[in-house]
């Protein structure tokens, strides 16, 4: 299958307090469309900055960044905003505490496109969606209400709605308790078996082997790590963790 996304020799360095920091040396990794990536690396190691140069949040200075095959640098902002969903670690980055739950999620559906629906159509079906995701909350409630789990669902059911090929997930559920978190990636499984790509970073070995359909693991700006996600190899890639010019495969 031909990538979704790709990196290709991509190197990419912070000025911090008058210091060079090098985030990226040279990386180049792959995703396939409809996959499933989980990537793992201690702090430092540049997954945020990977996800940051998709999103288009960080300027590419070295290397290039190629969507579906055409280079990102020649593509419209506004298609590249539409391809890539984002989601953070902290619940509260995704929402506008003043704006309701109505709101939030008529406003993903309207940055994807405009609305066919009447106002009661829309209301229907926006209850309906809150309980596929097992959102237990009104439409009119105001976002600052929400706990940071129901935040985060909230965030996941307006990714659904905008439909970009591509989600980028942060961290999403680090802050979250295990019942939410549960919640959260049912939620995700749903939309990745309705074929969205997904590049998932965390710093859980244990999870980073167990889900999705290939790990790989960064460490200094490289890949050090890279196989089939499978909790049998959770020891192997923490044999590799302190490795910096190791590769698995």
């Amino acid at each position: 299958m031909k990538p979704i996304v790709e990196l290709r020799g991509v190197s990419h360095k912070y000025d911090r307090w008058g210091c060079e920091i090098r985030a990226l040396r040279d990386l180049s990794l792959s995703v396939a469309s409809g996959e499933w990536v989980m990537m793992v690396g201690p702090n430092g190691s540049g997954k945020s900055t990977i996800l940051k140069l998709l999103a288009g949040e960080l300027d590419l200075q070295n290397g290039s960044i190629l969507i579906q095959g055409t280079p990102a640098a020649d593509m419209p902002e506004r298609a590249l905003r539409r391809f890539f969903s984002v989601m953070h670690q902290d619940p509260t980055a995704g929402t506008a505490a003043t704006l309701t739950v109505g709101e939030h999620l008529l406003l993903a559906e309207t940055l994807q496109t405009s609305p066919r629906l009447s106002s009661s159509g829309r209301k229907n079906r926006y209850s309906s969606l809150l309980g596929d995701f097992h959102l237990d909350v009104s439409l009119d409630q105001p976002a600052h209400t929400l706990s940071g789990g129901q935040r985060q669902l909230l965030t996941l059911l307006m990714v659904k709605l905008r439909e970009a090929p591509v989600l980028l997930l942060d961290e999403p559920f680090t802050a979250l308790d295990v019942s939410k978190t549960r919640l959260c990636f049912g939620a995700l499984e749903k939309l990745y078996a309705a074929g969205r790509t997904i590049i998932f970073v965390t710093h859980d070995l244990n999870e980073a082997c167990r889900r999705g359909d290939r790990t790989i693991g960064i460490r200094e700006g490289r890949v050090v790590y890279e196989r089939r996600s499978d909790s049998r190899f959770t020891s192997e890639l923490e044999q590799v963790w302190t490795a910096t010019d190791s590769v698995a495969k």
